[in-house]
């Protein structure tokens, strides 16, 4: 992601990977679970190979002690993982949904939350997303667009600093 951002994409909410970070502290904080989704493309060349410079996870993703790492290679996080067992085991029945990027693997993963029972909740200010350049179509209309679509029947829409204060002890 960072590599599309250093080389001057079009992008909205460049400062999501310090929101992930802070949204995740608090998530640890307040006993709420922590689960990692990373795109993985095993095609040569790809991005997402496990190989290619965008393919590391940012600090902002990396594990602690037990939580959860799904590898996808799918738009959606439930697509070719474990991650509906995993949810229906540990009784986690909402999802807070953050990271990358928003017109695909968010949206994607909202959706398919939202199909299968889990209240979704979308952080609108932790959310990476980019243009589509071939398309004419800028990062900040596929933002809005997808953010107002969710919003519609498929999720909550949220932001870091108010989930982080429902997160604190009172």
């Amino acid at each position: 992601m960072l590599t599309r951002i250093d080389a001057g994409r079009d992008h909205v909410n460049g400062n999501a990977n310090t929101r992930i970070s802070l949204l995740a502290k608090a998530c640890r904080d307040g006993n709420v679970s922590v689960i990692h989704i990373r795109h993985r493309d095993m095609k040569p060349g790809a991005i997402f190979h496990p190989n290619a410079k965008g393919a590391k996870p940012l600090p902002c993703d990396l594990a602690r002690g037990d939580e959860m790492v799904f590898q996808k290679s799918g738009s959606s996080a439930f697509s070719g993982t474990d991650l509906q067992n995993h949810l229906m085991h540990a009784r986690i029945s909402d999802l807070i949904i953050c990271g990358a990027e928003t017109g695909f693997g968010v949206a994607s993963t909202a959706r398919a939350a939202c199909d299968l029972g889990y209240g979704v909740t979308i952080v609108e200010d932790a959310v990476l997303g980019f243009d589509l350049p071939d398309s004419g179509v800028s990062a900040q209309q596929i933002h809005d667009v997808t953010i107002g679509l969710l919003r519609s029947g498929f999720a909550d829409i949220s932001t870091t600093a108010a989930l982080i204060n429902e997160f604190s002890p009172r």
